[in-house]
């Protein structure tokens, strides 16, 4: 830690220089501290290891601005923020701006620094996945959503996350993960999806030297693997009915049988799970247990659709140029009006992984700098004319419902399947004006 590359910014000269002569105290090689308005400049030019950003407001909104435009320039460069008041809300702000860790600005000199060396040090310890993590999008469903999760990182509880294929439940769990006290410990994810039946079992409890033909040598399992750490089971619903029975074992006693053992091993390991599938149907089906689903679904995270909350597709677009300018060595800014207008008009069945996949393709035929709408590829332009005719007959289906209902929204969300606040989302996406019928 002696020579790393340390930037002090935001606060005042004085909060600066008093921060740079503590970490000078314990052996820090020349910290540079700059104000906030040169933070930038240097950043285009330097690369540093770890940025502290201060702040001596009780509104640091423009403290978190900064932090967000330091996030747009890299994904993972550790920002330590001290603020000289702080409570829940201030915290869980820093934290969905992209801050690393939050301290008093008070704090001791000494924990500041342990601070700074638990971020240098688990760079290269932290799976690359879990470092990059990042929801992107400020809609009030993404608001919601952050601040849940981050309450939910800072409990031991398992957690169940649900939502259709494409909606994010991977960075979901690296989220929760990169936010909990387990941060520094492993994080072993598993592809229910990737595992054949006879292999489940073997892959996530391990096995004994000798205890099948072909059993060489003693393996580990994931659940000793992710011993105080996370274990991250996705796609939970496609695991068969044995390993299901076994993982419910495990959860309630902590404790690992290797196939061919006769001795438990105890484990202490964080169980979440994710499925793109109705859980309570499946059990419904008999295919999957509902003593498990009661045990997983203890914290119950739901992402929703893209279409349910499309005015964060700019800042996701945006967000994966940046991706694969740097991949491909390309400079596009961005969409025309016109072009970005298409892409709200689709509904995005695929959510963030097809919007993702779409943003790369663009890259194929090297559009100029910005993407126009004759750059869109004819499918998506084809699937837009389709996605159309879907949200008309959608804002048929919602308008009949409210009315029928006398605009209660908790009828029309009952009798649409659907909640409460997906009803008001879509009310406002298609510009639903209430209009209810006159007493009589």
């Amino acid at each position: 830690m002696k020579y790393a590359h340390i930037l002090i910014s935001d606060g005042n000269e004085k909060q600066r220089q008093c921060v740079a002569s503590n970490l000078k105290t314990f052996g820090v090689h020349q910290p540079v501290t700059l104000s906030s308005s040169n933070t930038l400049n240097y950043l285009h030019d330097h690369s540093p290891d770890l940025v502290i950003c201060l702040s001596s407001s009780r509104s640091p909104d423009g403290s978190f601005q900064l932090v967000k435009k330091i996030r747009k320039l890299s994904s993972v460069l550790p920002i330590l923020f001290l603020a000289k008041y702080s409570n829940e809300k201030m915290i869980i702000a820093a934290l969905r701006a992209g801050v690393h860790d939050f301290l008093q600005l008070d704090c001791q000199p000494a924990e500041l620094v342990a601070r700074i060396q638990n971020q240098l040090n688990g760079q290269n310890n932290l799976p690359e996945p879990a470092i990059q993590a990042r929801m992107v999008g400020d809609s009030l469903p993404m608001q919601q959503l952050k601040q849940y999760l981050t309450r939910v990182a800072m409990t031991e509880s398992t957690v169940l996350i649900t939502g259709e294929t494409g909606t994010g439940k991977e960075v979901a769990a690296e989220l929760i993960q990169q936010q909990s006290p387990r941060r520094q410990k492993p994080f072993i994810k598993v592809n229910s999806t990737a595992l054949p039946d006879g292999l489940v079992e073997s892959e996530l409890f391990g096995y004994e030297k000798g205890s099948f033909t072909g059993a060489q040598q003693t393996k580990k399992g994931k659940f000793e693997r992710a011993d105080n750490g996370t274990l991250f089971l996705d796609e939970i619903c496609e695991m068969n009915m044995v390993a299901q029975a076994k993982l419910l074992r495990i959860i309630e006693n902590q404790e690992v049988y290797r196939i061919g053992g006769h001795h438990p091993i105890s484990v202490d390991v964080r169980i979440i799970a994710s499925t793109n599938q109705d859980p309570e149907r499946l059990i419904r089906q008999n295919r999957f247990r509902k003593d498990l689903y009661y045990r997983l679904n203890v914290a119950r995270v739901s992402l929703p659709p893209l279409r349910e909350h499309k005015e964060d597709i700019d800042d996701l677009a945006q967000h994966f140029i940046a991706r694969f300018n740097k991949k491909f060595n390309h400079e596009i800014i961005g969409f025309t009006p016109q072009a970005s207008h298409l892409l709200y008009r689709y509904n995005w069945p695929g959510n963030i992984r097809e919007l993702k996949n779409f943003i790369e393709s663009i890259y194929i035929n090297l559009p100029l700098h910005c993407t126009r709408q004759i750059d869109i590829p004819e499918h998506l332009s084809q699937n837009i004319k389709i996605s159309d005719t879907v949200a008309v007959n959608e804002r048929k289906k919602v308008v009949s419902a409210l009315i029928a209902a006398n605009w209660n929204k908790t009828q029309a969300a009952q009798d649409l399947n659907l909640s409460r606040m997906t009803v008001y989302r879509k009310m406002t996406q298609y510009n639903i004006i209430e209009h209810r019928s006159p007493r009589r």
